[in-house]
């Protein structure tokens, strides 16, 4: 397997089409045609089986506040999958850790996410937090208001530098991942 970091503006049509086809198998009612679910990555890693796509995430790099006191550097993770038959194969957890390697290298104090696979996650150094959320809601290619709220499940969340993480609001500053 070999893994392809591409930033979302030099994506060619090659890659474009592969991510819809894997998006297409790997998450039920997905919208057809698209690379993404409410606003383009900043870049994404591939992994590659042969000249296949066997696993994907898109991550957004932007900073969030933390209560009233912190701003941190994060990589949001969004649409993380693999091919069903390349999953119990280990390209999530190599995906996984080349972000965190990249956010460690980029002085990126977390990765974080929401997902329903909270078992996957935590494996893979992942904790829950409960903090209140605030974040822009987009639907449909429109802005729809800022919205506040308490995640029901949590925000997954795994510290790549040397800040724990602190109490207080999560401000998205922008769309949640």
């Amino acid at each position: 397997m070999n893994l392809s970091v591409v930033l979302e503006y030099a994506l060619k049509d090659a890659h474009r089409n592969a991510i819809i086809n894997l998006f297409q198998h790997a998450f039920e009612g997905y919208p057809e045609h698209a690379t993404y679910y409410n606003q383009v990555p900043d870049f994404r890693v591939l992994a590659w089986q042969k000249n296949n796509l066997v696993g994907h995430a898109g991550i957004h790099h932007r900073n969030i506040s933390i209560g009233k006191q912190c701003v941190s550097s994060v990589f949001g993770i969004a649409d993380l999958c693999v091919a069903p038959d390349h999953q119990k194969n280990n390209v999530g957890t190599v995906i996984l850790d080349h972000v965190a390697s990249l956010a460690n290298k980029s002085n990126v104090d977390f990765l974080i996410l929401t997902s329903g696979e909270d078992k996957f996650y935590m494996k893979n150094g992942f904790s829950i937090v409960h903090n209140p959320c605030r974040w822009l809601v987009i639907h449909n290619h429109e802005s729809m208001g800022v919205l506040r709220r308490q995640l029901q499940k949590g925000l997954l969340i795994r510290s790549t530098g040397t800040l724990d993480w602190p109490e207080g609001e999560v401000d998205f500053m922008g769309h949640m991942f």
